[in-house]
């Protein structure tokens, strides 16, 4: 009938996010994107309904409005207006004085394992998001069914939210519970023939040298190299880049371009485009911080509006 593309985002700490809408860092954005809608399948003129379903409503909630503006996270439109702007956005929150005063924590010991109920100084909350299409006007027989074809009653997509004490008390944040993150290694454009081709920016050959070939395309120079974050077959390493804090990470960039200074003196003003240093893992992130200190980093200048 047509394809939905997810794309969720959650909040790092007070950073992020829209404060004067209400937006909180316990708050969960999904964006759906519908496309290839068969004219077969999904008549013009007939309507569909997409919209969010979401667990532990106890724990966690749906965002009904945001900076005075209604939030309305099941959409309605007819089928020819899904055609021209497949675009919707639905919002979601679990607000820390919602969180549970107790929480489960299961202890493993080999094959044996034991659970017991802590005190949730955390302020931990789970909750599950699951994508539907409804057809109000359609037969019955199709008038419920789920993007994912799961059966309505199996989980979702577990999202995890905490308040821990080191990272802005209360305000926190939330995560895509046990989802991978990984650069996509083969991203395609559309040129104005139709036709698919490559589009491979400097920015991109760096990360594909990175993680493809560290130590024969990469600075610093470093013979035993396997970075962090490359989500790539054959590779030690697990293809995870984790959060790192916003000082932190501000003195990751810092390095980086300390380090490009010395490697090419002049390299932001050479060339046709100013240029940025750019670096993998990300400046971003924790596995870049411990990374120069093992040359286990790439870093290279490239034009900035790469």
């Amino acid at each position: 009938m047509a394809d939905v593309m997810l794309i969720g985002y959650t909040f790092n700490g007070v950073d992020g996010r829209d404060q004067s809408k209400g937006d909180t860092a316990r708050d969960i954005v999904i964006e759906a994107y519908v496309y290839n809608h068969n004219p077969y399948s999904l008549p013009p003129g007939r309507t569909m309904t997409l919209g969010m379903d979401i667990g532990n409503k106890t724990r966690c909630e749906h965002v009904t409005s945001r900076g005075g503006q209604t939030v309305d996270n099941r959409q309605t439109r007819i089928i020819s207006s899904w055609i021209v702007d497949g675009h919707a956005t639905f919002r979601f929150r679990c607000p820390h004085d919602k969180a549970s005063k107790k929480r489960v924590t299961e202890w493993l010991d080999g094959a044996n394992g034991a659970k017991e109920y802590v005190s949730n100084d955390e302020l931990v909350s789970f909750t599950s998001i699951k994508a539907y299409a409804n057809f109000p006007n359609w037969p019955t027989t199709i008038r419920y069914k789920y993007v994912t074809n799961a059966d309505r009653w199996i989980t979702g997509t577990i999202i995890r939210c905490d308040s821990a004490s080191d990272n802005d008390y209360e305000a926190g944040g939330c995560v895509f519970y046990k989802t991978k993150s990984a650069v996509k290694w083969q991203p395609k454009v559309t040129n104005k023939t139709g036709r698919k081709e490559w589009d491979i920016t400097q920015a991109y050959q760096h990360y594909w040298n990175a993680c493809v070939d560290p130590d024969g395309q990469t600075w610093p120079d470093n013979p035993g190299k396997s970075l962090g974050g490359c989500d790539i077959s054959g590779s030690p390493n697990t293809g995870y880049l984790h959060k790192e804090a916003k000082k932190q990470a501000a003195l990751n960039q810092d390095t980086t371009n300390t380090k490009c200074n010395r490697m090419w003196p002049g390299y932001a003003s050479s060339g046709d485009y100013p240029k940025q240093c750019d670096e993998y893992p990300f400046a971003s992130t924790r596995e870049r911080t411990g990374a120069p200190n093992s040359n286990m980093w790439s870093f290279c200048p490239h034009p900035g509006h790469q």
